[in-house]
């Protein structure tokens, strides 16, 4: 037997490590191999994984990420690890079912299967820290080890590069000192050591940029992280988010670039129980959701949600998210997801009412539900009936739509509306022409696009005003006198309006001119009649009309 082979005892030793090592090597290799397919998702959710184990067991965290061509680095200075949470780095493991209240007292989530996404932007992790000692007080070890997954798909290699972890962590550790403060915890990623083709630097930049825009809200909703700063150095950019104040449901963010103070960033909430509904305002006015948020948090977003179909974005405590964290259940069984959609309703109300009381402007970007995305969910019905329908209710109560000085509720709202091959300029086009009808239940002109594109008429089926609604409500007024004092002009302006009005319908819908009277006949009041009567026309009714009518009889 050649010298160099292992006895009977060092196989059954190595054997022994390998059987160990078997089910984390599996479950890496479940979690690693979709990462190269799934990186249009986990491009956005890669850094609130990391974020989400830093804020966890700690009541304040400073965040720094560091970003140059080819490496990012991700520190913190939240408390030292548990020694059960470096093992769950080199060996992903799920404690959230852990016995020890102290660990699951304000968690998120702990290392684990989460962590993992993080190699969405680089197989090769080098992770240094702090842990510290479960026996000894006050006593702590410096440590650092790599991951490496490269061959994620061979469960023989991932084993191999366990075992190598656990090496480094063991012949690396040092007696330290802990200072509060310092930013000893640190993950490095090499950029260029990616997963397959992922484009691990293309992915840090996407993931960043979305995260700056979500950050306030994030911030909002977990107030344990206090700042967070991201030093670009491929373009020598500097941000620095933190918390600055947070009174009377109004948390400010400050915000620094490149060292220069920029305007302080306000998210206005409302909170009923444990869940909370917020939104960005700036000068008065409601600030557009950023693209591809997500609707639901669980103090962080969770990625997936962008189509949930809640009018705002909504955070709450008692959502028990799925495992990837990318939607929530509401089947009968799923009472807290149910209670925190309903406390979530009740959360929007009073928001919406404390944007309208303090005349907050743009809240049209608060209102988006669309009919398709309910649909598309499970258990639609309970939906309809729970959260739609107390939707629906609120906002035919509150009023809160400026319609040039006075403020309606969707009970009175009217929004001039043409059904067929819609453009912005043709809905402007139908706008300018009715609008004068319905002055006092129709947005002002720069909002109405907004109120178009964000209401669902399938939903609020009272709100469309049709051009067979303006003929109607013309009819109503019975003579020119009466339509002037509606729409505000003198007899000749209001003739002119009328010229084309007459215009639009014979180009659009010419059967309106015979169902309903909308022609002034030869009277002091200028009467209406319809297409088929005998028409009378006075010698100084305005030119533009009598040629109007004389097409309308060809």
């Amino acid at each position: 037997m050649s010298n160099h082979t292992p006895s009977i005892v060092t196989q059954l030793e190595k054997t022994e490590e390998e059987k160990k090592l078997s089910i984390p090597a599996k479950r890496l290799m479940e979690k690693l191999k979709p990462i190269p397919s799934q990186f249009e998702v986990l491009q956005y959710r890669w850094l609130w994984e990391l974020v989400q184990n830093a804020c966890d067991y700690n009541e304040n965290v400073d965040i720094v990420v560091e970003l140059s061509d080819n490496q990012l680095q991700f520190k913190h200075n939240g408390a030292p690890f548990k020694l059960t949470d470096v093992e769950n780095l080199i060996t992903p493991d799920s404690d959230k079912d852990d016995d020890d209240n102290e660990l699951n007292k304000n968690a998120i989530g702990r290392y684990g299967s989460g962590f993992i996404v993080s190699h969405a932007l680089s197989a090769i992790i080098s992770v240094q820290g702090l842990m510290k000692d479960n026996f000894r007080d006050e006593t702590y070890y410096h440590f650092s080890f790599e991951l490496d997954r490269s061959d994620y798909g061979n469960k023989g290699k991932l084993i191999d590069s366990i075992i190598a972890a656990e090496k480094q962590l063991k012949s690396d550790l040092k007696p330290t000192a802990y200072h509060l403060g310092n930013f000893d915890t640190i993950f490095s990623y090499d950029l260029t050591k990616s997963l397959a083709s992922v484009n691990g630097q293309e992915i840090a930049k996407k993931g960043l940029n979305q995260a700056l825009q979500v950050l306030p809200y994030v911030m909002t909703f977990l107030p344990t992280l206090k700042s967070l700063r991201l030093n670009d150095q491929t373009t020598n950019t500097t941000h620095y988010y933190y918390h600055q104040s947070d009174e009377n449901n109004i948390c400010t963010i400050g915000h620094q670039k490149n060292g220069n103070s920029q305007p302080a960033i306000k998210i206005h909430y409302a909170k009923d129980d444990s869940a909370i509904v917020a939104v960005q305002v700036q000068d008065q006015a409601v600030v557009a959701y950023p693209e591809k948020m997500a609707k639901l948090f669980l103090f962080l977003p969770m990625i997936g949600t962008e189509n949930f179909p809640f009018p705002a974005v909504l955070h709450a405590e008692r959502f028990i998210p799925t495992t990837e964290r990318d939607a929530i259940d509401i089947s009968e069984n799923d009472y807290h997801n149910r209670s925190g959609l309903q406390k979530g309703i009740a959360a929007y109300q009073k928001l919406l009412n404390h944007l309208a009381e303090s005349k907050i402007d743009h809240l049209y970007h608060m209102v988006r539900l669309k009919s398709d995305q309910i649909k598309g969910i499970s258990h639609s019905n309970w939906y309809t009936q729970n959260i739609e329908k107390d939707y629906r209710a609120l906002l035919e109560e509150i009023c809160f739509i400026d319609c040039h000085g006075k403020f309606n509720s969707y009970q009175t709202l009217l929004l001039p509306f043409i059904p067929d091959n819609k453009t912005a300029d043709r809905d402007l086009e139908f706008y300018d022409l009715v609008s004068s009808l319905i002055k006092n239940s129709t947005p002002e002109r720069s909002a109405y696009l907004h109120w178009l594109k964000n209401i669902d008429f399938t939903i609020f089926k009272n709100i469309p005003f049709r051009l067979e609604d303006a003929a109607k409500l013309v009819q109503e007024q019975g003579s020119l006198t009466n339509l002037s004092q509606l729409i505000n002009k003198d007899k000749a302006n209001t003739t002119q309006w009328l010229a084309g009005f007459i215009q639009y319908i014979i180009k659009h819908n010419s059967g309106l001119l015979t169902k309903y009277r909308l022609i002034p006949n030869q009277s002091a009041e200028g009467s209406f009649v319809n297409r088929d009567a005998p028409i009378f026309v006075n010698d100084q009714l305005d030119k533009d009309l009598i040629t109007v009518i004389n097409q309308g009889h060809l």
